[in-house]
């Protein structure tokens, strides 16, 4: 330390590049003793946030601050991970303030507010840091998200990932070859067998929510925020001549936009494009009818079709399948064969007394 670089000067430092936090080891190494830090606690200069971990100056750390806490609290080598890692590497769209911390330990600390996994290992490889806060690597939250996101948002996270270019495949791999056996490998890599060439560039929840709705129909998914007629559309199929307007609650209600969006309407109909607008409700409530009046517009085979044909085709493997093992079955089951005599040699005769 400094001659003149005082513990309070050290501390305001540390808690600087740690967003306004510090834990006990820190206090100590600015020169602090268990005496001094308690009469900082009284004077209202340090706030326990968690056992060992203090706010500097006053107590609003905010969301970071609240993180950083945590990941302080659960000791050495912690990360943020599962969900909040994923919000902090902008994976996902949540407003969720669940904190999730894993720890390379085989005891469990006890945090409030705050979910802790526990895992066997913790390889430098899974680690990195986002602002400052220790997280998982983004090979790492995918696993980790695929153990609790359903097939559709795991996609468009993976999407996500490769859109915003943090998606790296070799690490990927050698998570995967690492963890073979682990919970959300089988489901990793399912999904990323699913991945679009090309990642939808998504800018709202609405959007990301049509972007599953196609894909689990099996419609052909739309280009997104695309040009058509000198507007830009949330979507559209443009060989088709269809035009989908994502109407969210809060964009469209004023008395300019609702003209606007008729302006637009009718702009884009002179220019030969049909326009369907799609809700929040609609998509939620009332799904099958919105399939089928796409299905109908696209000129695609209405829904029905489409399940009997992949009932069909998975019936025609399953049956395959069966029947090469009932063939197996019965092959095993089976006597062995006795060699066969050759043409014309004599039969076998009695045997001769010894």
């Amino acid at each position: 330390m400094h001659p003149r670089e005082t513990p309070d000067a050290r501390l305001a430092e540390i808690a600087a590049s740690q967003h306004r936090v510090a834990a006990w080891r820190h206090l100590r190494e600015c020169g602090l003793g268990p005496a001094a830090i308690r009469h900082r606690v009284e004077r209202g200069r340090l706030h326990l946030i968690h056992r060992g971990v203090y706010a500097v100056g006053h107590r609003d750390i905010g969301r970071t601050g609240s993180l950083m806490a945590a990941v302080l609290a659960c000791g050495k080598r912690a990360v943020l991970s599962h969900i909040t890692a994923a919000i902090l590497w902008n994976l996902i769209r949540s407003s969720s303030a669940a904190i999730h911390v894993t720890v390379p330990r085989s005891k469990k600390p006890r945090l409030k507010g705050v979910t802790v996994h526990l895992t066997r290992q913790l390889p430098d490889a899974d680690r990195a840091e986002v602002d400052g806060i220790p997280v998982t690597s983004v090979a790492r939250t995918l696993l980790d998200l695929a153990t609790i996101l359903k097939p559709a948002q795991l996609i468009r996270a993976i999407e996500r990932a490769e859109r915003l270019r943090l998606f790296d495949m070799r690490a990927v791999e050698d998570l995967l070859g690492r963890c073979q056996g682990k919970r959300g490998v089988k489901a990793l890599r399912t999904a990323l067998a699913q991945v679009a060439v090309q990642a939808p560039d998504t800018r709202s929840p609405l959007e990301d929510d049509f972007v599953d709705f196609c894909r689990e129909r099996h419609i052909e998914p739309p280009q997104l925020n695309v040009v058509i007629a000198d507007f830009c559309v949330d979507a559209a199929w443009p060989n088709k001549n269809l035009v989908v307007e994502l109407d969210g609650r809060t964009d469209h209600t004023g008395i300019h936009a609702f003209e606007d969006d008729r302006k637009r309407d009718a702009k884009l109909q002179v220019a030969g494009h049909r326009i369907i607008r799609v809700t929040r409700h609609r998509l939620a409530h009332e799904a099958e009818d919105l399939e089928r009046d796409l299905r109908r517009l696209l000129d695609l085979a209405p829904a029905a079709v489409v399940a009997a044909g992949r009932a069909a085709s998975a019936g025609r493997a399953a049956g395959t399948s069966s029947s090469r093992r009932a063939a197996s079955s019965s092959r095993a089951a089976a006597p062995p064969e006795r060699p066969s005599r050759r043409s014309g040699s004599p039969p076998p005769g009695p045997r001769r007394a010894a």
